[in-house]
């Protein structure tokens, strides 16, 4: 796997300017997707939720000490 990410690597590295620029355009709709879209599994969903609610309680707890 090192082997392979070192390649890529090389390979973005040796594009022009514009290339880069094309690459990253090509692929902005895929990242949109991964950040928004649906979880492969449910140990990913249970994770989201979980981590949702302790965002969401982290934020309460701090609301209740700093008006209470």
């Amino acid at each position: 796997m090192p082997a392979l990410v070192q390649q890529a690597s090389e390979e973005y590295k040796a594009l022009s300017a514009e290339e880069k620029e094309a690459l990253i355009e090509e692929y902005a709709p895929h990242r949109e997707c991964k950040t928004f879209g649906l979880r492969a599994t449910s140990k990913s969903k249970v994770n989201d939720i979980t981590g949702m609610l302790k965002a969401v309680e982290g934020e309460v707890c701090y609301l209740f000490s700093v008006y209470f």
